[in-house]
């Protein structure tokens, strides 16, 4: 037999009234009856009842049997309270909370350079972006994600604290990378960043080149950065050699970047501008406007 407990109901005092029903092995209801489980005399009262019916059964597993039963209802209703106030919790938080508990909701990765700088690698559309957790960029986006979960925008004391807390994650909690403008070798690779919408890069390897649509965490970027043109493949000049009488291959590269260098090292553009190696190779909107010849490779010093 076993004592099963429904209707529950608590009054203001804390005390709780339910319905017991005393249960054959094949669940044939034999005896029910209303009891105060919160209460001990009511809870004898229902044992001494119980036993005097059925002889077979003790007034103290009874009593056991209905103080199992006001455990249960209580965690049940702890649970059930705590669960209200989960709910209820976000509400109560302040705006700088928001913003932090949004940053950890979503697919980003926190991170620090090695000067201590706090980044943060957001994906948006498709692809990954990086941005300072400082940036004017940054808190644009930190903004908009208030605004698309609350309909609200943050005031500007709630956006500095939010990035405070958000930088201490960065810097104690993320990882450690080394940030690179344009430029960067990784891995027995060169990558080159195109620095476009999608935030592409290019890799260059011994075994090729090829255009990557979710690079590493390896460059910063500077609002006067323009993208690069897209790279397209081409025979790589060797036409050009067959015209040059050279025998060994390393004089051949040494001469094809001797060549390009002396092309494009300075490039007229018209009315007294002039276009360098540099701006062709990181093109920027501040612009060269140099009329003198740059050394074509101090983009790789």
């Amino acid at each position: 037999m076993r004592l099963v407990a429904e209707g529950y109901k608590w009054d203001g005092r804390g005390n709780l009234q339910a319905t017991v029903t005393l249960l054959a092995e094949d669940s044939t209801q034999l005896f029910e009856d209303s009891v105060s489980l919160s209460k001990q005399a009511s809870r004898h009262r229902f044992a001494q009842t119980v036993s005097k019916r059925f002889p077979e059964l003790k007034g103290k597993d009874i009593e056991s049997q209905l103080l199992q039963l006001l455990w249960q209802a209580k965690d049940q209703r702890q649970e059930a309270e705590e669960e209200i106030a989960e709910k209820q919790a976000p509400s109560r938080l302040s705006q700088a909370d928001k913003l932090v508990k949004l940053v950890e909701k979503n697919d980003m990765e926190l991170f620090h350079t090695p000067t201590g700088t706090a980044y943060a690698r957001i994906a948006i559309e498709g692809h990954a972006e990086i941005y300072r957790c400082r940036s004017q960029g940054f808190k644009q986006w930190l903004s908009r994600q208030l605004y698309l979960t609350e309909e609200k925008t943050p005031n500007s004391d709630a956006l500095n604290s939010a990035i405070i807390a958000i930088e201490g994650k960065a810097i104690f909690g993320g990882k450690e990378y080394e940030l690179h403008n344009r430029l960067a070798f990784q891995q027995g690779a060169i990558w080159y960043d195109l620095a476009d919408k999608a935030w592409r890069a290019v890799k260059i390897s011994p075994e090729g080149w090829e255009v990557v649509n979710h690079p590493p965490i390896l460059f910063c970027r500077y609002q006067h950065q323009r993208p690069q043109v897209e790279p397209i493949r081409s025979d790589g000049g060797r036409r050009f050699l067959d015209f040059v009488n050279l025998r060994h291959d390393s004089q051949k590269v040494l001469f094809k970047v001797y060549t390009v260098s002396c092309k494009i090292a300075v490039v007229h553009k018209g009315k007294g501008h002039y276009c360098s190696f540099r701006s062709l190779a990181s093109p920027s909107q501040r612009g060269s406007g140099s009329r003198h010849r740059q050394n074509p490779f101090s983009l790789f010093r």
